[in-house]
């Protein structure tokens, strides 16, 4: 199952930075068709800007994503509906002083960004700041909502805001230059309006009735300020890196080739970042299942989540960096033009670029997959070396050396050198040296549960109920437990497996996992599965009274504790057994 859901969480999110890349590509070819290759260099000096503001929205997504699905993954609701809340109000506090900050100091700012020299230069970066900071509200909001809206497992929401979000963008900037001729800020205007357009409609998910999560202010507890900011640092440690990177390469271009070489570094990145959405959606599905499966202490699903990315991120990465090879020529003249670049230069730069899609795809998964296991020494190493320390220390040799084809190739070089920096920590923390996927997850002794006290199957059909309830009956025997222990356990999986193939498994690829845990003495058995919601807790309550008993009955007549939580499209049932050894 963890396969299937790993794609299903990782490509809302690759098409979630998909929309987004793909407004910012809008954004280049409309400034570039009707603006000029000085507009695109004012475009892509604005980028370290930007990346700040998408670094501490990072904090507060990653920070709250982590903690929500922790509680989560534990069944506690009322906790995760207070941080999610106090997410969103902290998110709001920062994007609001965001902007009075770039409007008061926005000359200052541009010298920072290293924009000097052409007044033109400087008059469009101010004016798609502004205009684009105008949004910032919303930007950060909608980065904010959209892991707690997939948390509740409404990916039809994020997939509409999403769509809404890019067309309206689309829109605006053409009505921006061809209707109001309002040039780099009426740009920046249009990104703002489809974001606050975005986020509407991500809000209403809480106002529905199926929404498990709820936006309950009164509920924020603000001493989960600091967990939720700890949290987040090594995403946003990363964009400000990437932003001072930024800066830097910045600096280089002007030197070796001015604003001509700061436009076409400009257009490979948009291309570049619209090709990464793919290995940061597998990063934020890496995230989000490491965080849940690692609150469950479930070693052999942080095992099937990291072959997934492994797997995932080559296949997907391998066929963009064909495409992109064979099509750099025409990508690039959509940007430009006629005759205002070289293309050939420009399409030998893009090509060069590309080589880092499956380098960045597999070093962010590993960094976030340390992340959501809590792993914050390693992930700040990560963090520092794939975000800025080895592409910065090559950023002036190249650029010198191969000018804009130099300055491309860096992020290739830092995103290969990070996993070589895995490699050799793994070498040096095991001894003899390798690669299972157990040993690449380096989790910390004693977590979670000892094999030997942990059981876990997959079930597609009833036909396979026989055997799993003979393995059970096994695991009951190794713990010391009795008749009594069986014949609870039995009852429950046959009730709870019959109903959900009976009424839950509306199509062949539907599926269920069951796991047993023997821990401190009781066991506890989880059911997950992919079908239609469905409450039993819930549904056991509303009818507990009828005259005419039904399944679940049984079923809570033999367990000690039953708990249901529907997260990430998933039904997952917890049910606590005391370890009954009075007939053993």
């Amino acid at each position: 199952m963890i396969d299937r859901l790993f794609r299903r969480v990782s490509n809302v999110q690759i098409l979630l930075n998909t929309a987004s890349s793909i407004a910012m590509i809008v954004d280049s070819i409309v400034i570039g068709k009707f603006l000029g290759l000085e507009a695109i260099a004012a475009y892509g000096a604005v980028t370290p800007l930007l990346m700040i503001i998408m670094a501490i929205a990072q904090v507060l997504s990653t920070g709250g994503q982590i903690r929500c699905s922790q509680q989560m993954g534990k069944s506690k609701l009322d906790e995760a509906n207070g941080i999610a809340s106090l997410t969103v109000f902290i998110g709001l506090v920062f994007s609001l002083l965001a902007v009075g900050i770039t409007v008061a100091f926005s000359s200052s700012i541009c010298a920072i960004l290293g924009v000097s020299g052409s007044d033109d230069l400087i008059k469009y970066t101010k004016e798609y700041m502004i205009g684009f900071m105008i949004g910032a509200p919303a930007f950060v909001g909608m980065l904010v909502l959209v892991p707690f809206v997939q948390l509740d497992g409404d990916k039809h929401c994020v997939l509409i805001s999403v769509i809404v979000m890019t067309v309206a963008d689309i829109v605006g900037d053409l009505v921006a230059v061809t209707v109001f001729n309002g040039g780099m800020f009426g740009i920046g205007i249009a990104s703002s309006i489809s974001y606050y357009i975005s986020l509407l409609i991500l809000l209403s998910h809480f106002l529905g009735k199926k929404a498990i999560l709820r936006l309950k202010f009164t509920r924020m507890h603000l001493v989960e300020s600091g967990s939720i900011v700890v949290g987040g640092l090594p995403a946003a440690l990363q964009k400000i890196l990437r932003s001072l990177l930024s800066l830097i390469l910045n600096h280089v271009l002007m030197a070796v080739g001015g604003s001509t070489a700061l436009g076409i570094f400009s257009v490979v990145n948009s291309i570049i970042n619209l090709c990464n959405s793919a290995g940061q959606g597998m990063g934020a599905g890496t995230l989000l299942l490491s965080g849940i499966y690692s609150a469950e202490g479930d070693r052999r699903g942080l095992n099937d989540i990291v072959k997934a990315f492994l797997r995932q991120s080559f296949i997907y990465n391998t066929v963009l960096f064909i495409l992109v090879c064979i099509f750099a020529s025409p990508l690039i003249s959509l940007f430009t033009k006629s005759g205002e670049v070289d293309a050939s230069q420009a399409a030998v730069a893009l090509r060069l670029g590309a080589i880092d899609f499956v380098f960045f795809s597999i070093a962010n998964c590993f960094k976030n997959l340390y992340q959501g296991l809590r792993n914050q020494k390693l992930t700040y190493l990560l963090t520092v070396s794939e975000a800025f320390l080895f592409a910065a220390l090559f950023a002036w040799p190249l650029g010198l050396l191969f000018g804009v084809n130099g300055v491309c190739i860096v992020y290739a070089v830092g995103d290969f050198m990070t996993l070589l920096l895995i490699l050799i920590l793994l070498a040096i923390k095991q001894r003899p040296f390798s690669l299972r996927t157990d040993n690449l997850i380096l989790l910390p002794a004693g977590f979670g549960v000892p094999e030997e006290d942990y059981y876990k199957t997959s079930l597609n059909s009833l036909s396979a109920l026989e055997k799993v309830q003979g393995e059970i009956n096994a695991f009951v025997d190794w713990h010391g437990g009795g008749e009594s222990a069986k014949a609870a356990l039995k009852i429950s999986v046959s009730e709870l497996c019959k109903n959900i193939f009976s009424y839950g498994f509306k199509e062949k690829k539907n599926h269920l996992d069951l796991s047993l845990l023997f821990e401190n003495g009781n066991y506890t058995l989880r059911l997950r599965d992919d079908c239609p919601a469905f409450n039993p807790v819930e549904h056991h309550e509303k009818h507990k009274n009828q005259e005419n008993p039904h399944g679940l009955d049984t079923v809570y007549a033999q367990a000690d504790s039953i708990s249901y939580l529907g997260t990430l499209g998933l039904n997952n049932l917890n049910l606590h057994y005391s370890n009954r050894k009075e007939d053993a």
